[in-house]
């Protein structure tokens, strides 16, 4: 019932959307041209834990569950802040990236102890 309180909460209108195909600070011209960075990005050090990811065909319509400091999760969608200083940048099915001080971060969902790999 929870999950269902948490995704009819209206989307806020936020910043615009970042495209998740490039890097933060690259255009998508060069990544076209030469193809994306592989360098995985460094795990958060912040109070934050992903509950869940829902993933779309069109990256501006994904959105995320993300609690902070044990609040109430929030919906958020690509462009928006989730701390002061800290922006969504990308949603994955297991995983979102974030841009805090000018650096990428991601924030994974935990697994369960015992639970395979895939």
């Amino acid at each position: 019932m929870e999950l269902r309180a948490w995704l009819s909460q209206p989307a806020a209108l936020s910043a615009p959307r970042l495209s998740e195909s490039a890097p933060v600070g690259v255009s998508p011209a060069m990544v076209r041209l030469f193809g994306a960075s592989s360098e995985p990005a460094r795990p958060t050090v912040q109070r934050l834990r992903l509950r869940a990811s829902f993933v779309h065909s069109d990256p501006s319509r994904s959105s995320a569950l993300i609690v902070v400091e044990n609040a109430r999760p929030r919906r958020l969608f690509p462009g928006d802040e989730v701390t002061p200083g800290m922006t969504l940048a990308a949603i994955h099915p297991d995983h979102v990236l974030l841009v805090h001080a000018g650096r990428v971060e991601s924030l994974g969902l935990r697994r369960n102890t015992g639970e395979p790999r895939p």
